[in-house]
């Protein structure tokens, strides 16, 4: 038989780490003298240490160890769910490396305004979608027609316009222009959810739209650089834009009285190439 001290000393631990696993019985004493009180192992009881360690080590919970030495057949449960906890780890790891990068890249060009990786959520939106010549007069008519359109159930977010195709065999531009309104409205089956993205790269500038193809070039060349690929349609959102306002009225915040104080943001859904995104796996 160990006393507690020799006992911690050949299994690596602290005294008091010990009688912790005694007080939530992880690993109870072999033997405690009811007069001195003194805690007694048996050596047989480093293997069990030794585990409790091990898996300590992997980042199981106390009480998962616990369950999984009263109930084996419970380990290899324990173990899969700390392997997808880890997995989701590492990958959320590797998106602030992508960030970080991004940051980094975008301090070292100081080219407008920095790229950054964020989430695209899900939008209720009013939508009209077209073929253009391009950028100009025939989209703002898209959207001065949504306006009209969903001026008794406009949400308060900023429209947007999905680019699904530029400078296409035609010469022409796939758009669709997007407004945001009240998922509860009803518009005949013109509404619905507009899909996000996980991850996109982004731009917010300050100015004229013709500003936009400069950084549309700049988003595409961010992308050959950091092993990703587009994974969806480029998206134009106006924060601050001008407006006809014929028949309806949006929120002042969303106005610009010039196109010097436009404000907008061009995104890049990206999608990480499979060969990096799946290297170094565990």
């Amino acid at each position: 038989m160990l006393q507690i001290g020799q006992f911690a000393r050949l299994g690596r631990v602290s005294v008091k780490t010990l009688r912790h696993y005694d007080e939530i019985g992880l690993l109870r004493p072999s033997h405690i003298d009811r007069q001195s009180g003194y805690r007694f192992y048996a050596a047989a009881q480093l293997v069990t240490l030794a585990r409790i360690l091990q898996l300590k080590e992997l980042g199981l919970p106390l009480a998962a160890i616990a369950r999984s030495l009263n109930e084996p057949d419970t380990l290899d449960t324990a173990l899969a769910i700390r392997r997808r906890e880890l997995e989701q780890a590492i990958a959320a790891d590797r998106a602030r490396l992508r960030r970080l990068d991004t940051l980094r890249a975008a301090l070292a060009e100081r080219a407008g305004g920095d790229v950054v990786i964020r989430r695209i959520e899900p939008v209720w939106a009013l939508s009209a979608r077209a073929r253009v010549r391009g950028p100009g007069g025939e989209i703002t008519h898209l959207f001065e027609d949504l306006e009209h359109s969903a001026r008794h159930a406009r949400a308060a977010a900023s429209p947007f316009l999905l680019i699904h195709e530029r400078d296409g065999p035609d010469g022409g531009w796939d758009v669709e222009a997007c407004v945001p309104v009240r998922p509860e409205a009803e518009f005949g089956g013109a509404a619905g959810l507009v899909e996000g993205a996980a991850e996109a790269a982004a731009v917010t500038f300050r100015g004229p739209y013709a500003g936009a193809d400069a950084i549309v070039e700049r988003l595409s060349s961010w992308c050959a650089t950091q092993a990703t690929a587009p994974g969806g349609p480029l998206r134009e959102t106006y924060f601050a834009f001008g407006a006809d306002q014929d028949g309806y009225r949006l929120p002042r915040w969303m106005l610009a009285a010039r196109p010097s104080e436009y404000v907008t943001e061009i995104a890049l859904p990206i999608a990480v190439f499979p060969s990096t995104a799946e290297d170094n796996r565990l």
